[in-house]
């Protein structure tokens, strides 16, 4: 079973430990949403490409901008998502620029002063890749791996990140179904990070039936699921993953849900079946 579920992270691109399943795990999330967004200019690149003869092919590519988590988080707007709120401090022989120092809002009080928030501290923030770009949303979860999703045109990208000098980025179509996972290390960061824009029939494919075996290996829950019976189309599968993605808080178990989707998409399960 391992080593279809390795197969499986192979063809989408990305390795990473197992999930833990909570299927009865009740959801903790702290979600801000920044109040403004502001105007970035986007880099433009063209790839020229020789066709017959004399014409040429430009096809343009947008290079998002990266940088690290502490330089983001001190950056404009950064400060003002409600529910985290950034910490300064100054420790004699520890250089805080290498850290990022959030608190949760956790449980509100009826007085300011009542509220419960929790500490994450994270070290060496100064290397880990985010898109440096203002957030629509940011969570933290309680394991202090954190979630920012943007918006580019109609492109919508949902980061993980916090634990490891990574970012995985998810490309989502304005519908939020993912369709691309791209893995970027913190030695990849002055590389030009490109949108991925979505070039598939995502309508075509949710029309599709659904491969009840495929998933079912991949997914052992949903072999399991009393909803199993009502899966007919890849539609149906996306609403199956939207109903368990309400109920768990694992980052990793919503990576897992994230590469099965975009393995449905990209019609790798067909090329998976055992």
């Amino acid at each position: 079973m391992s080593n279809i579920l390795d197969s499986l992270a192979d063809l989408i691109g990305i390795q990473e430990a197992q999930p833990t399943t909570l299927p009865e795990q009740e959801k903790q999330e702290t979600e801000g949403n920044l109040n403004s967004q502001e105007e970035l200019e986007m880099t433009v690149i063209d790839d020229g490409s020789q066709l017959s003869g004399s014409t040429t092919q430009v096809l343009q590519k947008t290079i998002l901008p990266l940088t690290d988590f502490s330089h983001w988080m001190s950056g404009d707007g950064r400060k003002d998502i409600p529910n985290i709120r950034s910490v300064k401090a100054n420790i004699a022989g520890v250089d805080i620029g290498k850290y990022v120092l959030l608190t949760v809002s956790i449980s509100a009080g009826q007085k300011p002063e009542e509220e419960t928030r929790d500490l994450h501290v994270y070290r060496s923030a100064n290397e880990m890749p985010v898109i440096d770009l203002p957030a629509l949303n940011m969570n933290i979860f309680p394991s202090g791996w954190f979630r920012i999703v943007y918006q580019y045109n109609d492109t919508f990208i949902k980061c993980y990140g916090g634990k490891i000098n990574s970012m995985v980025a998810v490309f989502m179509n304005k519908e939020s179904i993912p369709y691309e996972i791209v893995k970027i290390s913190n030695k990849n960061m002055k590389d030009p990070f490109i949108l991925i824009e979505n070039n598939y029939d995502i309508d075509s494919v949710l029309k599709a039936p659904a491969n009840i075996q495929a998933l079912s290996i991949i997914y052992p829950s949903f072999a399991k699921s009393k909803q199993i019976g009502l899966v007919r189309t890849n539609e149906d599968v996306v609403s199956y993953f939207r109903s368990v993605e309400d109920k768990v808080f694992d980052p990793l178990h919503l990576m897992k849900i994230d590469e099965i989707l975009v393995g449905m998409i990209q019609n790798k399960h067909e090329k998976s079946k055992v």
